[in-house]
């Protein structure tokens, strides 16, 4: 696929390697023919399920393994680059085997058009693969102030909160302003950020991993199981924040055709009150109306008819 940001415009590969390998030689042949005929800058990242270095796995033992040297040349061959990392040594972890199997690479072009790009290795959770994450460095868009609104996600202490912080004194716009800052300070101090929790929980877990990378603790793995589960009630709280705000957009949506289907109807039922009132008079009021036809004009605005066509008008 390709991706464009600004003008520049650059090919991207996602990769899975088999884990067996006699399929993954078909894959590096692949690779190496693609690359001859790739100017423009390309990308290519995923599960390699292969390590360019020894110090890239570790066994039980602490030894390491032998570097896959099919891999070594298809990288050599099409003159790639490994992004490199920052994190985590391991993207791979079963029992006590560790490896780098998941990575970026690149080809020159792609590294002097994002020269700040850089990787980084996540904490696992839920899975024996870290996720790694490339940031191309650019600069995110900027943040306005948002409006104040409910949180559905909020802690399940809110509505004692709310006994305690509604005031009934002084007038509705005072008290509800007053009200609006206390809920905002409480949402930093005792909820929190959803999105700011995540990253101190992934924070901490990155740290824990790390350490285990080199050494066994059974306190460190009791406290990495615990703070996994900690991340799975956070990614709830933020599912419910972004079903929320599905429908605070679909909501808007469809308050946004409601009002033009109003519109439409009251510019509809205009023109043809107008036509009605005007053969009402040349008839000299003695044309008779529909009165099924008089009701699908009056809806919504009641069931009731007048005798007069003209009053309708003013419904």
């Amino acid at each position: 696929m390709r991706f464009t940001r600004d003008s520049d415009t650059f090919l991207f590969i996602a990769v899975y390697a088999c884990p067996q390998e006699k399929w993954r030689k078909f894959l590096w042949r692949n690779l190496e023919l693609l690359a001859s005929s790739i100017s423009e800058p390309w990308l290519l990242g995923g599960d390699f399920n292969a390590i360019l270095a020894s110090h890239e796995r570790k066994d039980a033992s602490g030894r390491h393994g032998l570097a896959n040297r099919a891999f070594q040349n298809c990288v050599s061959n099409s003159n790639l680059l490994d992004l490199g990392f920052s994190g985590s040594k391991f993207t791979w972890k079963r029992g006590n085997f560790q490896a780098r199997l998941d990575r970026y690479l690149c080809n020159s072009s792609w590294r002097l058009a994002y020269p700040e790009g850089v990787v980084l290795h996540l904490p696992r959770v839920g899975s024996d693969h870290c996720p790694i994450l490339l940031k191309d460095g650019c600069p995110p868009p900027s943040r306005c102030n948002r409006p104040f609104r409910f949180q559905a996600a909020w802690h399940p202490d809110f509505e004692d909160f709310i006994k305690q912080a509604w005031n009934t004194d002084g007038n509705m716009v005072s008290t509800t302003q007053k009200f609006v800052a206390k809920v905002q300070e409480w949402n930093k101090r005792v909820f929190g950020n959803i999105h700011w929790k995540k990253k101190r929980v992934l924070a901490r877990l990155a740290g824990i991993q790390r350490f285990l990378e080199n050494r066994p603790s059974p306190y460190l793995s009791k406290l990495e199981l615990e703070l996994k589960m900690e991340f799975d009630a956070i990614l709830l709280q933020e599912e419910v924040f972004w079903v929320q705000k599905a429908r605070w957009t679909s909501g808007n949506i469809e308050i946004c055709w409601c009002n033009q289907l109003r519109s439409s109807y009251l510019q509809t039922r205009q023109i043809l009150m107008s036509v009605i009132c005007a053969l009402w008079k040349a008839t000299g009021n003695g044309i008779t109306f529909s009165h099924v036809y008089l009701e699908s004009l009056c809806w919504p605005y009641g069931n009731s008819l007048p005798q007069d066509p003209r009053k309708v008008m003013t419904l």
